[in-house]
């Protein structure tokens, strides 16, 4: 018996001259029918094509037989199995030619129309999510490259739907957000998503006062800034920076820091109810609570962050703060535990310890304190699954900042996560 496999120029389901086998295609047959068990010592193992596309099998007994094949490396190309899986009767020696026909092509690019007055700086256009899904809800996806350019391969079918993920809501209005793609015979279709940045009027009144007197609302924006680099290299690096909505912890905006500069820009509506969230593969995420009340109209504000890479002997400092002898975690704290928790379920091979800390005042007077804020984090973490861990209280030990005001003391109130092995 001889497999061959080819690629199908014409879409005829039969092996031309012109048309090339496809070597390094690993094959598995199994015999299905009822007759199996009486040769159940037959076993095809793996094989794979040669440069013609042939794979020869010898002596093999009559039955049905279940055929699935795969190619591996990248001498298919463009093109992509016909057929799934295949079955077929063999009662002689035979030849079945099994073609693989070329793929459609969706390709295209992000286009971003600034307006002249614009305070966003460089924006990226990498790594933007485009998705094709076909009638039958199969999806085939890819990402924008530095130029925002995209290519997707995807089976031949009737049509597919092409959208993108719309990351610049914030800044651009996108013109269309999906394409509906009818191949009609051709093998490639361009589809371009554009963007218009929005355009920001602003209506200036003699003061402040008279703005709050007539009952107008006075819109503040804010252009953040900065650069996230590695904490010990100081090296760039691409990291996911969101902006959250601390009331109901939602991604007000998101970007992605240039890789080879580690910049970032985001613009938004001042408020005070903003946190900012940096995160990236194999380290800790940085978090902070924005303060950003502002006196005029616009504010350009920089927050350079430093990552801390997730190795033994490395610390996390929690964005939470406990008041005087509490170790209870209030709701404004599930934001941070569950980022934790995200880290941790990335990185479940690590051994974490748990160091509670207090203020000089409460050391005093209630020793445990520090143990007990460690042992409501540790326990929080249990309960959503990551055990590896054990906790330790230093009371007032190593604070981080001289216990000679109440707002010192109260960064001296926190909990750190340390990994202890991996």
């Amino acid at each position: 018996m001889r497999l061959v496999f080819f690629k199908d120029f014409n879409g005829n389901r039969i092996m031309n001259e012109n048309e090339p086998g496809i070597k390094n295609v690993l094959v598995n047959i199994q015999r299905v029918d009822s007759d199996a068990m009486e040769y159940a010592d037959f076993t095809s193992g793996e094989l794979l094509s040669n440069q013609y596309g042939e794979v020869v099998y010898e002596k093999i007994p009559a039955g049905i037989y279940e055929l699935s094949y795969n190619p591996v490396g990248n001498e298919a190309g463009t093109f992509s199995k016909a057929d799934i899986d295949i079955n077929f009767t063999l009662n002689k020696d035979m030849t079945l030619y099994i073609p693989f026909v070329e793929k459609n092509k969706v390709f295209g690019r992000v286009i971003l129309n600034r307006s002249k007055l614009s305070g966003l700086g460089k924006v990226d256009v990498s790594n933007v999510r485009v998705t094709a899904t076909d009638s039958q809800g199969n999806t085939f996806s890819t990402l924008t490259d530095k130029n925002g350019e995209f290519v997707i391969y995807a089976p031949v079918t009737d049509e597919y739907i092409v959208n993108i993920n719309n990351i610049y809501y914030e800044n651009f209005d996108l013109r269309q957000n999906n394409f509906r793609v009818q191949f009609n015979g051709f093998k490639q279709f361009e589809v371009n998503f554009v963007f218009d940045e929005k355009i920001r009027r602003i209506n200036f009144s003699p003061s402040a006062q008279d703005l709050t007197a007539e009952g107008v609302t006075q819109i503040r924006r804010t252009n953040l800034r900065g650069t996230v680099k590695d904490a010990l290299s100081l090296k760039p690096l691409r990291a996911r920076v969101n902006l959250i909505n601390t009331k109901n912890n939602s991604i007000v905006a998101s970007v992605y820091s240039n890789p080879q500069t580690g910049d970032y820009a985001i613009s938004f509506a001042a408020d005070d109810i903003y946190a900012l969230e940096v995160v990236a593969d194999d380290y800790w995420y940085y978090a902070e609570n924005l303060n950003l009340n502002q006196v005029t109209t616009f504010m350009n504000a920089t927050r350079d962050v430093l990552l801390k890479p997730i190795a033994i002997g490395s610390k996390l400092e929690l964005n939470i703060r406990f008041d005087i002898n509490k170790a209870d975690l209030g709701p404004e704290t599930v934001a941070e535990l569950n980022r934790l928790i995200s880290i941790l379920r990335q990185n479940p091979g690590i051994k974490i310890e748990v160091h509670g800390h207090a203020d000089d005042l409460e050391a005093i007077n209630n020793q445990k304190i520090a143990e007990e804020r460690a042992k409501r984090v540790a326990q929080y973490l249990i309960e959503n699954g990551f055990s590896n861990l054990q906790v330790r209280g230093f009371g007032n030990t190593i604070p981080v900042a001289p216990n000679d005001t109440e707002e010192n003391r109260a960064l001296n109130r926190r909990v750190e996560i340390e990994v202890i092995g991996k």
